[in-house]
């Protein structure tokens, strides 16, 4: 990670997770996989019931768990910058 990314994460991580999730992982990674999903179900007998029964909920579901992969993932080299950084600043 280096000193830019960090002071962005250090501005993201102050919204909180929930802004961060919903943001990142809801809206953004789950929005554009409704809208594939969305076109592939139009090759279903019924669509609107596919897409709102199972198209939906997925991405809705998956969006949540991209956006907690993602925040514990970015967290913990954000943790492991902060450690170098002592460490560098102590010897």
């Amino acid at each position: 990670m280096t000193q830019t990314q960090a002071e962005r994460w250090r501005a993201t991580r102050e919204r909180g997770i929930r802004s961060y999730v919903l943001k990142t992982g809801v809206l953004a990674w789950g929005l554009a996989m409704f809208l594939y999903l969305t076109l592939q179900s139009l090759r279903q007998p019924n669509p609107l019931t596919f897409i709102f029964l199972v198209d939906l909920p997925l991405c809705v579901f998956g969006g949540v768990l991209f956006g907690l992969g993602t925040w514990y993932a970015t967290e913990w080299q954000y943790k492991r910058y902060l450690a170098k950084q002592t460490n560098d600043s102590a010897t």
